[in-house]
């Protein structure tokens, strides 16, 4: 099976990392990318050959916000199916609402203890893995049917 692909978008270096050691053991199942601006997300997607599988995207970021980030995303005809979870240190009805309305699939917000963290990424990373196999095994008997 192929790893899940995770880009990672968030402007503190210590998320990043953070993130980094939560996934250490799934480095056979996990390929995560981390930049830490939305203009650098959008270069590496206009680059990368394969679109990962689901971005996590913090909200609050410098320069181009993450609600812009989803903007860009969702006029993009290339990246407008592209999963987006908005995982963000904010707990404002209002964000979670404008990240929703955005196109965000999910809004998360990040718990403070690095316990509650790993929890949420891999129950994360589960639900997102396991929906990503559904749907691909669900084209696959399509898309064999076609030829």
């Amino acid at each position: 099976m192929e790893p899940f692909r995770l880009l990672l978008v968030d402007d503190q270096v210590e998320e990043l990392l953070l993130v980094e050691a939560m996934l250490e053991g799934e480095v056979q199942t996990v390929n995560l990318i981390g930049v830490r601006s939305g203009a650098a997300a959008l270069a590496y997607l206009d680059e990368a050959e394969q679109l990962p599988h689901l971005i996590l995207l913090d909200l609050h970021l410098p320069g181009m916000s993450g609600l812009a980030v989803l903007a860009a995303l969702r006029a993009s005809r290339r990246l407008c199916n592209v999963n987006v979870v908005v995982r963000s240190g904010s707990n404002d009805p209002q964000d979670r609402q404008a990240a929703t309305d955005a196109g965000a699939s999910d809004y998360l917000i990040k718990p403070l203890s690095y316990a509650a963290q790993e929890d949420q990424m891999h129950h994360l990373l589960m639900d997102w893995q396991h929906l990503i196999r559904l749907t691909s095994s669900d084209a696959q008997p399509e898309q064999a049917q076609r030829h």
